[in-house]
């Protein structure tokens, strides 16, 4: 499904700072809605659980299309990152989707002594087949880098910066670079927002013609929250909109 790559790519993966608070807190709930061109194609539901008594966080995001595009192509999605509370790094990753009649489960369980991930895939009513990869240095899965992307002190980069960062997704190791464009504002959730325009770097070819095809918006106000993603692919246009959010953080703080 297309807009499942489009959002894997708007929550890539950065390397968490660390050395600042955190821009999201237990109870926050984002929720956004998919247009494919001049259709409403899908909704997704972004969430946050602290489990205090262990020291970790949990991240969850589930996916479905919507209306009409539901009965072309019916998507149910979920995705969960189990991370270090202190760190940021995940523990381990689910992934179970349903799409158009392809079903996929993935689970990953990082070890971050060994440097290594142990994976567990299984497709439709196919045998599950087991893997150990051995990483090159940390990163994230495709949900914690959601939240690793926010955790990056935005406030200390400029117009120009490039970020390379890696992210493990579908059993490979990605470098991926993103680039600060700029800021602006954005109208979304009935409410306008000052933003920063960051600028994935994709790769050309199945999906995108130029590898600036992809624009995402977010909040600047100390909470970086994504709110506004674009891209034309080789078949259309794809948007990505914030349509409700709660348990946020406060109070922001505009940084530029």
């Amino acid at each position: 499904m297309t807009y499942r790559v489009f959002i894997l790519f708007v929550f890539a993966a950065l390397e968490c700072s660390g050395q600042r608070a955190l821009p999201f807190q237990d109870g926050e709930r984002l929720s956004y809605a998919f247009k494919f061109g001049l259709f409403d194609a899908a909704t997704a539901e972004v969430t946050v659980q602290d489990v205090k008594s262990i020291g970790q966080r949990i991240f969850d995001v589930q996916g479905v299309s919507t209306g009409a595009f539901r009965w072309v192509f019916k998507v149910d999605d979920r995705y969960t990152s189990t991370v270090d509370a202190a760190t940021g790094q995940p523990l381990k990753f689910v992934r179970d989707i349903s799409e158009g009649g392809y079903q996929l489960k993935q689970h990953y369980r990082f070890d971050w002594a060994t440097q290594a991930v142990q994976t567990s895939t299984s497709r439709g009513d196919g045998p599950t087949t087991e893997a150990v990869y051995t990483l090159s240095q940390p990163g994230h899965d495709m949900v914690s880098g959601l939240f690793a992307l926010r955790g990056i002190d935005w406030a200390v980069k400029t117009p120009g910066d490039t970020i390379q960062i890696g992210l493990f997704m579908d059993e490979e190791w990605f470098d991926l670079r993103l680039i600060h464009q700029g800021y602006g504002q954005v109208d979304v959730a009935g409410s306008t927002w000052p933003t920063i325009l960051l600028q994935p770097v994709v790769q050309t070819g199945r999906i995108w013609r130029r590898s600036d095809d992809l624009r995402v918006h977010i909040s600047n106000d100390g909470r970086y929250i994504p709110l506004l993603a674009e891209t034309r692919i080789l078949f259309g246009k794809i948007r990505m909109e914030l349509t409700h959010a709660s348990g946020l953080r406060n109070p922001a703080i505009v940084s530029q």
